[in-house]
């Protein structure tokens, strides 16, 4: 049988399988310790060895040495292969590169969005802001925030756009968890939405796009208002007590 031949049946076999629905151990390692820092479960400045976190979320070495070079590139840790390391305190710094590059992104899919939006899309995001309630958890109330800001944008994004956006909102969130939690309740945070609704339903790309940025800007400076109210300083000397096991 020629070669060509044989390649196009294996091809073919192998085209004709079931695929397979596979989330990597290190995949579920990220989100849990993802998870676990937002959430201030792992505070800023609590110390961990690989050895000490893999014990504990019952796995090997690999997949967490793995995860934590991937948190660390996202901002949320110090790590050192050989030494283990720490959770990254909040800091001024962070808070100004992360929404100079969402400033940079955000308003400008937000009004390419515009004229892709449906109905259907203001519906949804018309609905998202009334849900937030008094009695809503801050992990509600981010989940809520969030899939605003996604089904606002999701329209003009291309698969970079995405992954760009998920990076850098995912690394605010524990910023906007510190927010949520200290300084503000639903109704505060409808109000601040409602501009970009206003703007949506308008149909004005340049009102949608100055209405995001303005909203963008807001949260930064109200942020930064909280870090100086409320300094955070590394916690140096602690340890991991406790990470629920996988």
């Amino acid at each position: 049988m020629p070669e060509s031949a044989f390649r196009r049946r294996k091809l073919g076999e192998l085209a004709s399988m079931a695929p397979v629905d596979i989330t990597s151990v290190v995949d579920i390692v990220t989100v849990r310790l993802r998870q676990y820092i937002v959430a201030d479960d792992l505070p800023a400045g609590l110390g961990f060895t690989v050895t000490n976190l893999a014990s504990q979320l019952g796995v090997s070495h690999v997949p967490v040495r793995e995860a934590l070079r991937r948190l660390e590139m996202e901002g949320l840790v110090a790590f050192l292969p050989t030494k283990g390391g720490e959770v990254r305190a909040m800091n001024r710094d962070d808070v100004l590169g992360l929404y100079r590059l969402r400033l940079l992104l955000e308003p400008k899919l937000a009004a390419e969005s515009v004229p892709s939006l449906t109905r259907d899309d203001l519906e949804h995001l018309e609905a998202g802001l009334e849900g937030l309630r008094g009695d809503m958890t801050v992990n509600d109330r981010l989940d809520v925030h969030r899939q605003f800001h996604l089904h606002l944008l999701q329209k003009a994004m291309s698969e970079w756009d995405y992954r760009v956006w998920n990076y850098l909102y995912t690394a605010t969130e524990r910023y906007a968890r510190l927010r949520f939690a200290l300084d503000e309740d639903p109704d505060t945070d409808r109000g601040d939405h409602m501009p970009i609704l206003d703007a949506v339903i308008s149909g004005s790309e340049s009102r949608v796009q100055t209405t995001t940025a303005e909203h963008l800007e807001h949260n930064r400076r109200h942020i930064l208002g909280i870090i100086e109210r409320f300094p955070w300083t590394l916690r140096s000397g602690r340890h991991l007590e406790l990470v629920s096991t996988m």
